[in-house]
């Protein structure tokens, strides 16, 4: 809430002068004793409780088979807990086979990851020379396959030509020859018949020889040429693909076994937690004591929602405090939880007058040890409260958990003007006043500087006298 304006405080002060005057009551005031003592209710706790917790790495449901009642007697090594444990087992059954079924992929993938490191160091040396031998290939028939067989077919052609006019001229000798006799006889026809047949087949051979020179030179030569070169530039493809996927599906291949190799280890590690757990399916006693439900903290013993579970059957929560053994040698204090009012007033060293709970005829004397600076989130100050615990009171006798009742004295003063706290009124810039009675039978508002408040009484410092008639509303009762 945020606070009252002066402005609008002035005008509120206004309307309650203007208001009808409240039934009142006459208070004359007399020198009193006034104190200011303080009540509250505290625990008494245990010092260095053996608290138990359960701290599991892995396994959650830890079902309570049996457990020692609240307040029984321990010793040390006693079970405090026993839990279900064939859960646990057969969860390390299963884990222990998914840890082998792991292990043996992480091995299969390693394998594979080998394979495959060896397989495309081969496929990169085979791209890679094949790639060389491609552009070999291409090169030799440019520079010197072509221009060969361009000169065979240059060759064959006079070749041919060369054969078919020697041919010809051959038929043209024997022709003339022949000629100069009158008569031609039966073997010189027959001469002259060859030759022409040679004649003929010479030319049938140099068209022969042409026809397939030319289809070399404006066929097969270019065919091969561009096969060549398309074997080449699909070498030079095949090259960049595999320099470009074959190192990428060895990576995969790695990352598949890395995964594996992790998945491996996690499931050894959660093997190697849940075989731990086990270790706390039965809680023992850490020291002699009595046994306690629930936790001390916050200036108290509390059990809360562990009342459902610390039972047969119940399931406990982790990482918690649970309960405690708090030993018979173990020290004794208070913890409260006090009002902002109460701590405020509360001074270093501060003394109490106190009782235990079914002990209220012996007298206990406390100090205050602590004082939280800040209210806790009920919006109270946690105080912790040194007792002198006497000879004939021994400690094991006080029961932690025990209530007690605190009484403080904090403020004490021999001789003091009091008066209702109902009779102080708010003036507009922040100071107080209250009405008194003149004793010529009217009234006039003093300023009063008001010290301590007890209940309903509030210390008059100064502004008034004994003997003076304070006007009280009857409302303040």
């Amino acid at each position: 809430m945020s606070p009252m304006s002066p402005t609008r405080l002035s005008r509120l002060l206004a309307l309650a002068l203007l208001a009808p005057p409240l039934p009142a009551a006459e208070l004359t005031l007399e020198v009193a004793p006034f104190r200011v003592v303080h009540r509250f209710d505290a625990t008494v706790l245990p010092v260095e409780p053996a608290v138990i917790q359960l701290d599991p790495e892995s396994w959650e449901n830890f079902e309570i088979e049996s457990l020692v009642g609240h307040g029984e007697t321990v010793e040390p090594g006693d079970s405090l807990f026993v839990f279900k444990a064939e859960p646990l087992e057969h969860k390390i059954e299963d884990q222990r086979s998914a840890a082998e079924l792991a292990r043996l992929e992480a091995a299969s993938k390693k394998l594979a990851f080998d394979k495959r490191k060896e397989e495309v160091e081969l496929e990169l040396a085979a791209i890679r020379r094949a790639k060389v031998e491609a552009d070999e290939d291409l090169s030799y028939f440019t520079e010197v396959g072509r221009p060969a067989a361009e000169k065979q077919v240059r060759l064959a052609n006079e070749r041919a030509d060369f054969s078919l006019q020697a041919e010809r001229e051959e038929l043209k000798q024997l022709k003339q020859m022949y000629e100069e006799d009158d008569l031609t006889e039966q073997t010189e026809e027959i001469i002259l018949d060859r030759q022409k047949f040679l004649v003929e087949r010479a030319e049938a051979e140099l068209e022969e020889t042409r026809r397939r020179g030319k289809q070399t030179l404006e066929s097969s030569l270019p065919r091969q040429l561009k096969g060549l070169e398309a074997a080449a530039k699909a070498a030079a493809i095949a090259l960049a693909k595999a320099e470009d996927e074959l190192p990428r599906s060895l990576a995969k291949a790695e990352a598949e076994w890395d995964k594996a190799r992790r998945g491996s280890e996690r499931a050894a590690e959660e093997l190697k937690r849940l075989e731990k757990d086990a270790g706390l399916l039965t809680i023992e006693a850490p020291v002699g004591g009595v046994f306690h439900h629930g936790v001390f903290e916050d200036g108290g013993w509390k059990l809360g929602d562990l009342a459902k579970h610390l039972v047969v059957g119940g399931s406990v929560p982790r990482r918690r405090p649970l309960a405690a053994v708090v030993a018979a040698e173990a020290g004794r204090t208070l913890g409260a939880r006090l009002s902002s009012e109460v701590a405020r007033s509360l001074g270093p060293q501060q003394k109490f007058a106190v009782t235990l709970g079914g002990r209220e005829g012996l007298a206990l004397v406390g100090t205050l040890d602590s004082l939280a600076a800040a209210p806790g989130g009920d919006g109270k100050h946690l105080a912790m409260i040194d007792v002198e615990w006497p000879e004939e009171l021994p400690l094991a006798a006080v029961a932690a958990g025990t209530p007690a009742r605190c009484v403080a004295l904090v403020h004490e003063q021999p001789e003091a003007l009091v008066v209702p706290d109902a009779a102080l009124h708010p003036q507009a810039d922040g100071s107080w006043s209250v009405r008194v009675k003149l004793a010529d039978g009217q009234f006039e508002s003093r300023a009063v500087e008001p010290g301590r408040l007890s209940g309903k009484k509030r210390e008059i410092l100064s502004g008034l006298e004994a003997g003076q008639v304070v006007i009280v509303p009857e409302s303040s009762d």
